[in-house]
């Protein structure tokens, strides 16, 4: 069995309204994508685009891959989103206009994404019904500024997300991104959301670790077990 293992040199959000798509959002250097096919004992940059050029000096918020075809990866960045099909070793341009925090890829329909970040001066959570080609608008943050930075599917009911914004609010669909309500606010930004069954867990920037045990209705700080 290949043994394949990516690394994203990326960036970090510095504000709590970011604009993924402007460099002064973040702290740190664009080094791209590297690739380890022994287990991480050594790296290679994996950064060539089909069409032309590299990804040297992409800002890489985000790497995903499809859960049934590891073959398969999207990669989230300030200036939109790239998709691989050959495990890294080539990379294609997909959308423009947004800057991606977050990409989800549903368990059971792989070509159904779901990506969230910022486009203009609102948050916003895009989906694509066949794996990348025509994406539709599935959610647009009223409040100037304030990107949606991760999200997450359900790996037992997928029309179920959850989504984090920068000013910590968890938004929550229960029909796959056609509505959207608030269900909790954390106070501070939303880094990563990730189910297991039913229990969605909540990475904040500086509040630590949140647990939902109802799908993402209620939630638990974790962080003073943890320390």
């Amino acid at each position: 069995m290949r043994r394949l293992s990516i690394l994203l040199i990326g960036l970090t959000f510095t504000a709590a309204s970011c604009n993924l798509a402007d460099p002064s959002s973040y702290t740190s250097g664009e080094r791209g994508v590297f690739k380890s096919e022994d287990g991480v004992e050594s790296f290679r940059v994996s950064n060539t685009l089909k069409q032309k050029g590299n990804l040297n000096g992409v800002s890489v918020n985000t790497l995903v891959f499809d859960p049934k075809n590891s073959d398969v990866i999207y990669l989230g960045s300030g200036n939109g989103l790239y998709k691989s099909e050959d495990a890294a070793e080539s990379w294609q341009y997909i959308l423009t206009g947004i800057g991606i925090a977050d990409v989800a890829v549903d368990f059971s329909q792989t070509n159904k994404i779901y990506a969230a970040g910022i486009s203009g001066n609102n948050g916003k959570i895009i989906k694509s019904l066949d794996g990348g080609d025509f994406w539709e608008d599935a959610y647009s943050e009223p409040s100037k500024g304030n990107a949606v930075t991760a999200t997450a599917i359900s790996s037992t009911s997928p029309s179920l997300i959850v989504a984090g914004l920068a000013t910590g609010e968890v938004l929550r669909s229960n029909d796959s991104g056609t509505t959207w309500q608030v269900v909790k606010g954390l106070d501070d930004r939303v880094i990563k959301l990730r189910f297991y069954n039913n229990t969605v867990y909540a990475l904040t920037y500086s509040k630590g670790l949140f647990r939902s045990t109802d799908s993402g209705t209620t939630w638990t700080s974790l962080t003073s077990v943890l320390t």
